[in-house]
């Protein structure tokens, strides 16, 4: 006959085996950017990246999206490449809120607090912390990851910046994203405009802003462009006749 002891011994064993494994200190699972993904997907037009405002502002999965980037703490995130993923998502998002909060009726991000103040505004929360936009991006991406062609990847709600990808950002394929996201960039004729022909060279603003982060323009945008192209930038940027076009902060909406 089984003892009193050994019954109670077996009973919590199949009890332990039954129940779920624990999630290791250290190891939190992983941010799931699937609802911006979705919305993304349904509110931005792929060919031009232009944004259905009214759209992301009665959607319930913009506010889902950014209550869940105010209670995720991103410190616990692992690798470089999931990190920075989060991070554009979290800027992008954050700043489509910005615009669906003054929608509609907003024409301009420059015209939604003075001198800029869109982007400096301490209005946001990502893992328990107040931020502005300027801060994610100057003080948190590019600070901590050094990687140019985050430019390409921000979008700043305007029809210069560079169009908002149809989906988001993921650590898996954050490589592959980003190269797709500033190679089309550069060849965006609406926001680089090079001529071989007259030798009229006038990129992105862009590349004047950030001209440290991009340690030369014809030596960034060479291998993107074709020969002819990458010839006169290199031309013009010798020469001293390079130039920036005027950025349109004119709202991205469709």
């Amino acid at each position: 006959m089984l003892s009193k002891a050994y019954v109670l011994f077996l009973l919590v064993s199949l009890q332990l085996l039954a129940a779920p494994a624990p999630a290791f200190a250290g190891r939190p699972a992983p941010f799931d950017h699937g609802p911006w993904d979705a919305l993304l997907k349904d509110a931005v037009r792929p060919a031009d990246g232009r944004v259905d405002y009214g759209r992301m502002k009665a959607d319930p999965r913009l506010a889902a999206y950014v209550a869940a980037l105010a209670a995720f703490d991103p410190e616990g995130l692992t690798g470089r490449e999931q990190k920075l993923a989060f991070w554009l998502n979290a800027y992008n998002a954050l700043a489509v809120s910005g615009v669906a909060k003054r929608w509609p009726g907003l024409k301009s991000v420059a015209d939604a607090a003075p001198n800029f103040g869109f982007f400096k505004e301490v209005a946001y929360t990502v893992g328990g912390r107040a931020l502005s936009l300027d801060a994610i991006e100057h003080e948190i991406i590019r600070k901590q990851f050094a990687e140019p062609r985050i430019h390409a990847a921000l979008n700043c709600a305007s029809v210069s910046c560079p169009p908002l990808r149809a989906e988001a950002y993921v650590g898996s394929k954050l490589e592959t994203q980003l190269e797709a996201q500033f190679r089309a960039f550069v060849l965006d004729a609406g926001r680089n405009r090079i001529d071989p022909a007259t030798g009229t060279v006038a990129v992105s603003a862009l590349f004047d802003w950030f001209k440290g982060d991009f340690g030369g323009v014809a030596a960034r945008l060479s291998r993107y462009l074709p020969p002819a192209q990458a010839a006169a930038v290199a031309a013009a940027e010798k020469a001293g006749t390079l130039t920036y076009l005027p950025y349109d902060w004119a709202l991205n909406a469709q």
